[in-house]
């Protein structure tokens, strides 16, 4: 063999070894290699009878729970009545919940904004005890907003809408900390060769902004897929989750310009999505164990992928404890976005599957 043609061959094979390599390290990345267990509350009741619960907010203090509902997969498709579709808020009053019991999803949906593809939540209470609910509408690659509702007695009551503008991408999670003010997660990618691209190469580009009542500014970067964000009950500590590190991080709020410090980082190691903090302070986490599954579960390729729920408690100096609350192949509910715990119980929705599932802690 000659001298030119030797150069060549392994050239080749250290490029197929290198590609191994690297595909390896992606497929790990995914926890594709991660073998997993139903772990299942017993008490545990799935129910039926609503549209893709993405993301859920509760009220403690009246024990309504606002969900996010939206016919993603017929949104996402290319069929002629997509864009006809119009999400909805449900409602669903907790304060007599039994287990086993029937529940009863209403429709709490103001008629504005007319396109409306509601995505993150948060619930603002103000000193004087009024309510305001978030919401992110994803209603096009140029049409991202938030929407400000009054809660009411009735419902929910149309106040205004926050055009994003051209900063952000894709917006995700939000976090309301004033009656026009709040914090939205950045996933930096609006079509699939972004999203893969990002988490192959583990890009940090996302970010999180704040909106102070006038204008969008970053607040913290370096992630490489900011998703669910919350805020400890003082005010002065929020949390947020990047996806694809598989991380939740700490930062220490500056309440004078919003912009947030980072403080601490504590590896979850399974693909986060959205996160609560429970009356105890402790974190809940929905999580997607399998992100290969998720993404072809999410585009139709897959009938289930597995659902995680992690409870976090922080540590005092640094660290915390992290523990997986739920696990599910997928049978019971697919691809869980949300957890959202309360009292004994807790709540899980999902980005994709049309059920909700309550279940009792341990």
């Amino acid at each position: 063999m000659s001298r030119r043609n030797t150069i060549i061959t392994w050239f080749v094979v250290f490029f197929i070894m290198g590609l191994s390599a690297f595909g390896v390290r992606v497929w790990s990345q995914a926890g594709q290699f991660t073998t997993i267990k139903n772990l299942r509350s017993k008490t545990c009741q799935v129910y039926g009878g609503i549209l893709a619960p993405e993301d859920i907010a509760i009220d403690r203090q009246t024990r309504i729970a606002y969900i996010s509902s939206l016919d993603r997969r017929l949104v996402n498709s290319q069929k002629s009545n997509a864009s006809a579709q119009r999400g909805t808020i449900r409602m669903l009053d907790l304060s007599n919940y039994q287990p086993g019991a029937e529940i009863n999803y209403i429709d709490v949906t103001p008629d504005m904004p007319k396109r409306f593809y509601p995505l993150g939540l948060s619930l603002y209470t103000a000193k004087d005890g009024s309510k305001r609910l978030f919401v992110v509408n994803q209603a096009g690659k140029n049409a991202q907003s938030v929407e400000i509702f009054r809660v009411t007695q009735e419902g929910l009551a149309y106040e205004k809408s926050v055009e994003l503008g051209a900063k952000i991408t894709f917006a995700n999670d939000i976090l309301a900390v004033g009656p026009d003010s709040f914090y939205v997660t950045d996933s930096a990618a609006s079509d699939l060769v972004s999203w893969v691209f990002n988490f192959a190469f583990q890009r940090k580009s996302s970010k999180v902004f704040y909106f102070d009542g006038n204008k969008v500014n970053p607040a913290a970067g370096d992630f490489v897929m900011a998703n669910g964000i919350a805020m400890a009950k003082g005010g002065e500590e929020v949390y947020v989750l990047d996806t694809f590190a598989r991380t939740l991080r700490f930062f220490k709020r500056n309440t004078a310009n919003g912009v947030l410090e980072d403080s601490g980082v504590l590896f979850i190691g399974t693909g986060v999505d959205n996160i609560d903090v429970a009356q105890d302070g402790s974190l809940w986490m929905a999580a997607h164990p399998k992100l290969m599954d998720f993404a072809l579960y999410s585009a139709g390729f897959r009938a289930t992928s597995p659902s995680q729920v992690i409870r976090a408690q922080k540590g005092k100096a640094s660290g915390g404890e992290v523990r997986t609350a739920y696990l599910d192949l997928g049978k019971n509910i697919s691809g869980s976005s949300v957890a959202v715990a309360f009292d004994n119980r807790f709540l899980i929705g999902s980005a994709m599957d049309n059920k909700l599932a309550i279940c009792t802690r341990k």
